[in-house]
């Protein structure tokens, strides 16, 4: 794994508002990001993976592999 992507996707986690990922299939999501697991799970044969919260209310997981570039996008509710 990319130390870069896993750094922006760190610092996507951290951020308090919507992210912007840009997969390598061209699809953007705009969604929050609370879970990230970069180490894979032998025993549940999955790869590492983030999940989110689709500006709508949706839950969606996606594979690590497949995210090009993370951006913060949406306001950051903690900011002062």
């Amino acid at each position: 794994m990319d130390d870069t992507l896993k750094q922006a996707i760190e610092v996507a986690f951290d951020y308090r508002g919507n992210v912007t990922l840009t997969l390598h299939a061209g699809e953007t999501i705009e969604a929050f990001l609370f879970n990230r697991e970069f180490s894979p799970h032998a025993s549940l044969k999955e790869a590492p993976f983030v999940e989110l919260f689709l500006t709508g209310g949706e839950r969606r997981k996606l594979a690590i592999s497949d995210i090009a570039k993370v951006e913060t996008s949406g306001k950051d509710h903690a900011a002062v």
